[in-house]
């Protein structure tokens, strides 16, 4: 079977589907999770976020030269919250910025270091974070999320199973009250070809999982 980069699971008794693509992120129409951590830093320029990170493509992409007025709109967002810091996992903020609508979403705690860590549980409270400030303030367009966690995240899950994750937790959420037509996982061109991504599988898998 010829390698695909698209593949696409139905559930037209709820009325949503599930796309698992392999594309840049940035490149997808549609709102686009942003993981972050529990204070909300974003101070890439200073070395506190790391360029690399999903967060650090972010802030070079959209905000070049200016992360300040990236700082200003999460500080902005945050007063909304009636919370401190750090704030829960799966805490949720907008960022719209070039005509799309970015969710920025706790995930992972900063450590003394600088480094990002999460734990499973953190993902899962992350993405049912994500699942309820859509539903209460999205607009029904369709979400598009990256494999969060098995990057900087460092949680010691293959990627298949960490669609898996999402792509499970998101079908639950849909199932009792539904928030958009449809779900796009999103997986690195480089991540597809390092770890050798079968979406083949990841489809037979998913079938499984999720019907």
């Amino acid at each position: 079977r010829r390698p695909i980069k698209s593949i696409q699971i139905s559930f037209f008794e709820y009325d949503f589907s599930i796309e698992v693509r392999i594309a840049n992120l940035f490149d997808i129409s549609g709102a686009t999770m942003i993981s972050t951590n529990t204070i909300f830093e974003a101070d890439v320029a200073g070395g506190k976020i790391s360029i690399d990170s999903l967060q650090g493509q972010f802030t070079a992409k959209y905000y070049t030269g200016n992360q300040i007025e990236l700082i200003k709109k999460i500080s902005q967002e945050l007063k909304i919250i009636n919370k401190t810091s750090p704030y829960p996992m799966g805490t949720t903020i907008p960022i719209h910025t070039h005509g799309k609508t970015f969710y920025f979403t706790a995930m992972a705690e900063i450590g003394e270091g600088g480094n990002s860590s999460s734990t499973l549980t953190d993902i899962k409270n992350a993405l049912n974070g994500l699942w309820t400030y859509v539903r209460l303030n999205g607009e029904l367009q369709e979400l598009v999320v990256p494999v969060i966690g098995t990057g900087r995240g460092r949680v010691k899950l293959s990627r298949k199973k960490m669609i898996s994750i999402i792509a499970e937790s998101f079908a639950k959420a849909s199932m009792e009250n539904k928030f958009t037509n449809k779900l796009i996982i999103a997986i690195r061109h480089e991540d597809a070809e390092n770890f050798g991504i079968n979406l083949y599988d990841i489809k037979d898998h998913l079938l499984h999982v999720l019907k």
